[in-house]
């Protein structure tokens, strides 16, 4: 069943809002983790993905940055924390087509590298940009389209050394470019562009088995604009919290730039309040929206070219109590409770390999992932994308804007294709 969500604030749940601080990084995709001590960062820069760390006093310590992967053609990300404390990053590249790869990587608790893998490589028919991924108790996935026939979403499966294990349609998901999802132990949640092509933020959920369970085509703009790119959620005790863009209609802006805002919403996917983030005039904005979380502060995580390209976060205090009842390890850092329950194990992941069954069902079918879902204590993050740039910066930021520009484009032709299919 579809449920259409009209805005109606009931929060707050946004408190205050710090000044902006400037990250000592280049390029964009900043992505910030919350660690004990600080944050990880990282970000993208000539055709790679750095890493560096973030005291809990915001200024970056240089002598940690590092790269953290050998290649040099990578063009759009995603990271998600693991229930076990280590991360999934997935990333976008050009082989032959704009557009047809997705390479992985999976790092340790301290972003050291551990497996890197492709999820697909050269797929004249991949729309590979701006994949999210997901990495939960019981699935790891990277999510993409794909253009004959259109499928909004396809996820395909990751085994922990990254091996690709099966694949399957989801059934009304948004589109696959620029959306978000989030894990807990009972549902899988994605959200991002419906099909009317940001009239409205499109939000599915899924049970164990990847059956829809229901849907949700949610009003998030203010009056006179248009939301897009949902690059970050979470789910905060009963309250979704999600990062990402809007724009005026009646000013001029470049590619993909807006602004960046936060926007709550209950259980039911009632918007309940909504904190802009930056207020960057047109044609320049922001974009790369994202956060993460430590107790009840947000590290919010953006970047822009105006005056200069440069990437900033901003701290982000909530009312934890209206957000819901408190929960235990909702403290928004992984957590060693002891607990043996399989969440490191892939095993209990969804792992569509061994079920003897064609994996490639047709949307509407539930897929037989032959495995139950571990109630253990995961904890999946949501998806996310990148940053940065020195000397460098210019050439990165003409690849960022090529890149949000390969979106319009690929939006522009799925619209047409939607129309030929009636």
């Amino acid at each position: 069943m579809l449920f259409f969500v009209a805005s109606a604030f009931a929060g707050p749940i946004f408190l205050t809002m710090s000044d902006p601080v400037e990250l000592d990084v280049s390029g964009s995709w900043v992505r910030v983790f919350a660690a004990e001590g600080g944050w990880h960062v990282t970000h993208a820069a000539a055709g790679n993905f750095h890493y560096a760390w973030l005291p809990d006093s915001l200024e970056l310590d240089r002598s940690t940055r590092r790269d953290l992967t050998t290649r040099t053609n990578l063009l759009d990300h995603a990271v998600s924390l693991c229930p076990d404390g280590t991360y999934l990053h997935v990333a976008s590249a050009t082989v032959g087509t704009p557009d047809d790869t997705i390479y992985s990587f999976r790092y340790d608790e301290n972003f050291q590298p551990i497996y890197d893998g492709i999820v697909e490589e050269a797929n004249p028919n991949g729309v590979d940009m701006d994949p999210p991924v997901v990495c939960g108790s019981w699935v790891q996935a990277a999510g993409h389209s794909e253009r004959e026939p259109w499928i909004e979403m396809e996820l395909e499966f990751l085994a922990e050394d990254l091996t690709v294990t099966g694949s399957l349609e989801l059934e009304g998901p948004p589109e696959a470019a620029g959306s978000a999802m989030y894990t807990d132990d009972n549902y899988l949640w994605a959200v991002g562009d419906s099909d009317a092509y940001w009239e409205v933020m499109h939000v599915a959920q899924y049970a164990p088995d990847l059956s829809l369970v229901q849907q949700w085509d949610v009003d998030v703009a203010i009056a006179g604009s248009h939301a897009y790119w949902y690059q970050r959620m979470e789910k905060v005790r009963d309250t979704f919290i999600v990062a990402h863009m809007m724009r005026t209609d009646a000013d001029s802006w470049s590619t993909q730039n807006g602004n960046v805002y936060l926007s709550a919403f209950d259980a039911d996917w009632n918007l309940i309040d909504q904190m802009q983030i930056t207020n960057i005039a047109a044609p320049i904005g922001a974009f790369y929206a994202w956060f993460d979380r430590k107790e009840d502060m947000l590290l919010v995580s953006y970047h822009s070219d105006t005056p200069s390209a440069h990437n900033d976060v901003k701290t982000v205090i909530i009312d934890l109590d209206a957000c819901g009842p408190e929960a235990v390890e909702d403290t928004g850092v992984p957590v060693d409770t002891g607990d043996t329950g399989d969440t490191g194990d892939t095993s209990e992941l969804v792992d569509t390999s061994d079920t003897g069954q064609d994996v490639s069902v047709d949307s509407g079918d539930s897929a037989d992932t032959g495995s139950p879902a571990d109630t253990g204590n995961g904890d999946g993050g949501g998806c996310g994308c990148g940053l940065r740039g020195g000397e460098a910066g210019w050439t990165v930021g003409l690849v960022a804007v090529a890149s949000v520009g390969r979106r319009f484009q690929q939006k522009g032709s799925r619209k047409v294709a939607k129309s030929l299919r009636g």
